[in-house]
């Protein structure tokens, strides 16, 4: 059943506006003028004022490709996660490998959180919509962030202004919701409230949320010998339901100094407590069959996370800035897991029972010096160092057929540290040609101990030049043009680097278990990218670009046969990839066509993807998981105090070889959503269907030997 979201918006207290009064001056007797004097024409200065309704738009006006989606755009839908709002960004596509840009894995796509990496096992849903200021889509890296970003970066900006009405006016509202889908009602209440104090002002968002689902899948287990005969054949039922509630808030400070600079202090905290329930039903047509005929699991689970920053941005004068930022975060993890399979009378199989603890503290500092040197340019320069420490214990009993468990404690500890330094150089060369120019060094070094390995280090260390241009066509308003030459990585997640195993319970090649990987070395990418954009009317964009990467060191997951007979999977580098991609873009009111149609909007985004693996053989020898063609179609329409819009998103799938013996295949994805809305007076009422055509999620794993014999 799809979603239904109805959700209210409503102002608690609202500040009283003054209108102006315009002083009063007593009438004054009027001088007598001096005889006229004749004034030659050549010794009046001529002084032109023009003006201009077009505002700055940083995707048409920055040297650097960015897209920026502010907060009306976020919050047009009644979105209630982040993945629902970003699936219908243009180049942006979710799936289940997470957040992608061209098609490629989360991995190779940057998710920044004011422009920070979250911590290790930060999720999206600790973001509620509201709590968002703008959504940037860095298409090519800058110097000024990361250049862990091979496919592109997002950066989440969460609300830091104090915002307030005129003549010291406070501001309050309250929005409620709430969404029917299969499995329950998931409620939801937010809270805003904003006060100047003096030269103070603070500001608060916190909301509350429970999310219900539920959700049923069907796995076939087949297998067949070297002449193509079906040997075995196997299936299983997994019902799941889960339920979670979260609370946030995030309180903000700002103290404006005498000098007109401010120092802000912005924290976020957030509490999460979820539950899992899963009931497997098995059935064995042909071969051997399962050692289980149904297993029963429930997770319950707790995190919570808190994060303060502290910011200062001090002018220097002569158009000199120091943006100063330090902060510390503190994140903590406990989730119990219980598992219990029986066989076919009813007896137990297996019981197994694990607790895992974590905690995480962070401690970072980031610093920008800008200052215009001269005509035309502006020089910026910086540092972003950060220090990472994880404790984690896992207690892990296994029992198998009434035998006593096998017990087994681990306890681990991983230390992550990183330093970059950059400087960048933007130049407007002539009125339609500006240049940027920036270098940045990034060195990471991890330590992995633990009780079941031995200690692990790894380093990376990569100097990323950077190169973006814009050229504003002569003759042609409107059109212009854009390149960027790039050097970025991926580096191997801290989870990659550590040689412990997390087990699977119906091992097989098809269904492995994890390893990681010490030796694991960072993905290195060289890119280029071109775009032309026609800005032909206002608020209206048609765009095409091309962009192409190279990468070294491309990592994939090796399926491996290991000494005690099970399989597993780790990652390892493999060679060289080739990515190739074509983006369509438009965006327009069809009053930009007809000034007499009705105020609709139009947008539409197309892309198609290519890649290629050197070391695995052809055909469909793409990287793993990359979306070869994505879309994305809406329209909005507003009409007095009502509005009303539909999207629809398609990703296609198909299969892809991972390696020389195995294949997987992903079906199309097709997803329809629709919202009507109502606003008068400060109150506004919005329904949400998501999820139209509930369509299902098809996946095929396929592993074939050098005998011939096949696994599905």
């Amino acid at each position: 059943m799809p979603p239904v979201l109805l959700t209210f918006r409503l102002p608690l207290v609202l500040a009283a506006l003054a209108a102006p009064v315009a002083a009063q001056t007593p009438p004054t007797a009027t001088p007598a003028r001096p005889p006229a004097q004749k004034v030659d024409e050549q010794d009046i200065q001529k002084v032109e004022i023009r003006g201009s309704t077009e505002t700055y738009n940083p995707r048409r006006d920055d040297t650097a490709t960015k897209i920026v989606v502010k907060g009306d755009e976020i919050t047009k839908y009644g979105d209630t996660n982040v993945m629902e709002i970003l699936k219908r960004l243009p180049g942006v596509s979710v799936g289940p490998r997470g957040i992608q840009m061209r098609g490629l894995g989360s991995g190779y796509t940057q998710f920044l959180l004011n422009g920070e990496r979250p911590p290790i096992g930060f999720s999206t849903d600790q973001i509620h919509p509201d709590e968002i200021e703008r959504i940037e889509i860095m298409r090519a890296a800058s110097a000024e962030y990361s250049t862990q970003s091979i496919a592109g970066t997002i950066n989440i900006i969460m609300k830091t202004n104090v915002r307030f009405k005129p003549k010291g006016g406070a501001q309050r509202s309250v929005s409620v919701g709430a969404g029917a889908s299969k499995g329950g009602v998931s409620p939801y209440v937010g809270v805003s409230m904003s006060e100047p104090l003096g030269r103070f002002a603070y500001a608060v968002n916190a909301n509350a949320s429970r999310n219900v689902f539920e959700r049923e899948s069907h796995n076939m287990d087949e297998g067949y010998d070297a002449a193509g005969q079906l040997i075995r054949l196997r299936g299983t039922k997994v019902e799941s339901r889960n339920e979670s509630s979260s609370i946030s808030a995030t309180p903000r400070l700002t103290w404006t100094l005498e000098n007109g600079e401010n120092l802000t202090l912005l924290s976020s905290l957030h509490a999460n407590r979820s539950k899992n329930r899963m009931h497997w039903e098995t059935e064995s047509t042909l071969g051997t069959p399962y050692t289980y005929r149904t297993v029963d699991s429930s997770s319950p689970s707790e995190r919570r996370s808190m994060r303060t920053d502290f910011n200062w941005l001090h002018k220097l004068g002569a158009g000199a800035k120091l943006d100063l930022k330090a902060g510390v975060t503190y994140n903590s993890f406990r989730g119990d897991s219980r598992r219990l399979a029986l066989a076919a009378n009813g007896a137990p199989v297996q019981d197994d029972l694990t607790a895992n603890e974590s905690g995480e503290t962070g401690f970072s500092s980031i610093g920008k010096y800008s200052t215009p040197i001269f005509e035309g340019h502006s020089l910026g320069a910086g540092w972003d160092l950060g220090f990472t420490g994880r404790d984690e214990d896992r207690f892990e009993s296994i029992g198998r057929n009434g035998a006593a468990p096998v017990i087994s404690d681990e306890i681990y500890r991983s230390e992550a540290s990183r330093v970059a330094v950059y400087a960048q150089d933007e130049w407007n060369v002539t009125p339609r040609w500006s240049v940027y120019a920036g270098a940045r060094w990034e060195g990471i070094q991890t330590i992995s101990s633990g009780n079941t390995f031995d200690t692990s280090r790894s380093r990376t260390r990569v100097l990323s030049p950077l190169f973006h241009t814009l050229y504003k066509l002569p003759g042609i308003r409107g059109d212009q043009l854009r390149g960027a030459l790039t050097r970025t990585y991926k580096a191997p997640a801290t989870q990659s680097l550590i040689p412990r195993g997390y087990r699977s319970l119906n091992n097989s090649a098809t269904v492995p278990d994890n390893l990681g990987n010490p030796d694991l070395r960072p993905e290195l990418a060289y890119g280029l990218d071109l775009s032309y954009e026609h800005y032909w009317a206002p608020n209206a964009l048609l765009s095409a670009s091309v962009t192409a990467r190279e990468i070294d060191d491309y990592t994939r997951n090796g399926l491996v046969l290991m000494p005690d007979g099970r399989w597993a999977i780790m990652p390892v580098n493999n060679g060289k990839a080739h990515v190739r991609s074509i983006e369509l873009e438009a965006k327009f009111p069809v009053k930009a066509l007809n000034p007499d149609a009705p105020a609709i909007e139009l947008r539409a985004n197309v892309a198609r993807n290519w890649s290629w693996v050197d070391s695995v053989p052809g055909p469909h020898n793409r990287l793993d998981s990359q979306t070869p063609v994505t879309a994305n179609f809406g329209l909005d329409y507003r009409t007095g105090p009502y509005s009303m819009g539909s999207s629809y998103t398609f990703a296609n799938g198909g299969l892809v070889r991972v390696s020389t013996d195995q294949t997987r295949y992903q079906n199309v994805k097709r997803d329809l959503e629709a919202y009507v809305g109502w606003s008068r007076n400060k109150f506004s009422l919005r329904l949400a269907l998501q999820n139209i055509l509930a369509q299902d999620t098809i996946q095929d794993v396929t592993y074939t030997n050098k005998a011939g014999t096949t696994h599905r």
